[in-house]
């Protein structure tokens, strides 16, 4: 009897270390989920609230009727928020404003604009981050608080992401953009003729960005 009692205690501490030693759904052969990953820049449903400033040059094209000239250039300094929404990898869509000061001293003017600013992000599986962002808006330029002339804009934004702690960035980047400014008239008489201005703008800009 007493062999039995050990044959059976023996028995009984093995089968429960096997069953133990596994949990049910590795029993089962069910495979084991895996942890969550951590959610990354430019990712679908992430949100980015940026800011850049640029300094830029200017150049100005007038046009009247058919004839065109070149009005000469400007220098301006510029600040740009922008709000995007990543609904997909990669690509998202944002809005940006713009306020601009012309620091000529030939042209007292400010300029306010919004754009529209779908954009892509190649991500290089590290810190960096390339960017290409287009740009289609409206815009409205006013000079010495006495006249204001509106329009629409277009361009394109490109540049360099770099990743400085877990949701924040820096950008250095490079802004081509065409503000087109028409109207109708001469002073105070009843021309009909047309005119039109065409700004051109090459920026160098800098900025900081949050993402969440």
């Amino acid at each position: 009897m007493k062999i039995n009692a050990r044959i059976f205690f023996a028995v009984a501490v093995f089968w429960s270390n096997f069953a133990f030693a596994q949990s049910p759904a590795e029993k089962a052969g069910t495979p084991q989920p895996a942890a969550p990953t951590a959610k990354r820049y430019a990712q679908a449903g992430v949100f980015e609230l940026a800011g850049t400033a640029g300094v830029a040059v200017t150049s100005i094209a007038f046009t009247s009727g058919t004839t065109s000239n070149a009005a000469g250039t400007v220098t301006q300094i510029s600040l740009a928020p922008t709000f995007s929404h990543y609904i997909i990898n990669s690509f998202a869509l944002g809005v940006t404003g713009q306020f601009v000061s012309y620091i000529d001293s030939g042209l007292a003017a400010t300029s306010l604009a919004a754009y529209f600013s779908p954009g892509y992000t190649f991500d290089l599986k590290s810190d960096l981050f390339i960017y290409v962002n287009g740009l289609i808006g409206f815009a409205s330029i006013s000079s010495g608080g006495s006249s204001s002339q509106s329009g629409v804009g277009y361009g394109a934004r490109s540049g360099l992401k770099i990743s400085i702690s877990e949701r924040t960035l820096i950008d250095v980047g490079l802004q081509y953009l065409v503000q087109n400014y028409s109207l109708s008239g001469s002073g105070g008489t009843t021309s009909t003729s047309s005119y039109k201005y065409t700004y051109g703008t090459f920026a160098t800009t800098v900025g900081f960005s949050i993402w969440f």
